[in-house]
């Protein structure tokens, strides 16, 4: 199966649009971020794959002109068949799947894979609507409370630590 790297200046102005309109977290590296043909798009589960995002294996800095940190794969075949809304479309997703964030330490930005927000089935939704978000927004609120929880017998800790110093100097 044959693979290319995108050159066409339509197909890099979709991603450019793309990073500046709703992704600017991605600007300082959207020239390490490829955009990859592949002959066929294939199928999973029976339907089209539309694309993927890859993190970039690092030989492609020794193989290449560049260093890539990601990559959007996309079939060709299927790409062809898309209006331009749609490929923009497209793009945005796949962008969607890479996270940054700002490491506390040194100011450096990292920037990661991740996995979709929401992941359902039509039936599912047809069933039960959105039921994954009331519990991961449950999840998410037992987690900030263990850590207030925790925050409050640190500094329960703390405090009668003090009182003791306090005693200790008298």
């Amino acid at each position: 199966m044959n693979k290319w790297k995108a050159d066409e200046k339509e197909d890099l102005e979709l991603l450019t649009h793309a990073i500046a309109n709703w992704h600017p977290n991605l600007i300082d590296i959207q020239h390490e971020i490829a955009i990859v043909f592949k002959d066929k798009g294939g199928k999973i589960g029976g339907k089209p794959n539309l694309g993927k995002c890859l993190k970039a294996p690092g030989i492609l800095a020794v193989l290449g002109d560049k260093e890539y940190q990601f990559i959007l794969e996309i079939g060709y075949d299927l790409w062809v068949a898309l209006e331009d809304s749609d490929r923009l479309a497209l793009i945005d997703h796949l962008l969607c799947h890479i996270t940054a964030e700002e490491n506390q330490q040194n100011g450096e930005m990292n920037y990661a894979m991740r996995t979709p927000d929401v992941s359902y089935f039509s039936e599912e939704i047809e069933r039960h609507g959105n039921w994954k978000k009331e519990i991961y927004d449950a999840l998410g609120e037992k987690e900030i409370q263990e850590e207030q929880q925790k925050k409050e017998k640190q500094a329960k800790k703390g405090k009668q630590q003090s009182l003791l110093d306090e005693e200790t100097e008298l």
